[in-house]
């Protein structure tokens, strides 16, 4: 042959180079075609996105959450409880009426969406602030904004 061994050792890692880039093709479009056969629910959860909680079940855990962390007294827990089971009815009736996930939006409904969650945050906050001591309301301010910032990554996370 005419080939040199420099030539032929390059030959010969090209060969594996390429056999190696077919072989994870292959594998993403099994993987690929496999999930396309899941049930939705499947689907769905892979994406962290599983069954919502009901509106009071919401409330709920909120409430004690807060009770955990903001030492709520009996009374300041009811008032809590009562304050988001209005805010999760108001958000999730809005959430139904739109009917579109965050994706399937155009950018002007986003925007719109948007603004009426912040104003929506705005008024439970000024709802907490009335219920909640000066120390007891810094907390929460800040798990606010914790969960503003972990409710951002998951509309982040299924976008891609």
């Amino acid at each position: 042959m005419f080939w040199s061994k420099d030539r032929m050792k390059t030959y010969n890692i090209m060969k594996k180079l390429v056999l190696i880039c077919f072989t994870i093709i292959a594998g993403f479009a099994f993987g690929n075609a496999q999930q396309n056969n899941w049930s939705e629910d499947a689907k769905e959860q892979l994406k962290g996105k599983g069954k919502r909680m009901s509106v009071e079940d919401r409330a709920k855990r909120q409430t004690q959450e807060m009770k955990k962390s903001l030492n709520l007294s009996a009374a300041q827990e009811r008032q809590v409880e009562k304050v988001l089971l209005g805010f999760h009815q108001k958000m999730g009736s809005k959430r139904q009426a739109r009917n579109k996930s965050y994706q399937e939006m155009s950018d002007s409904e986003r925007q719109e969406m948007k603004s009426e969650q912040l104003a929506a945050q705005k008024a439970l906050s000024k709802e907490m602030e009335k219920i909640l001591d000066e120390e007891q309301f810094a907390t929460f301010s800040e798990k606010m904004g914790d969960w503003q910032r972990q409710a951002r990554n998951r509309r982040r996370q299924g976008k891609s």
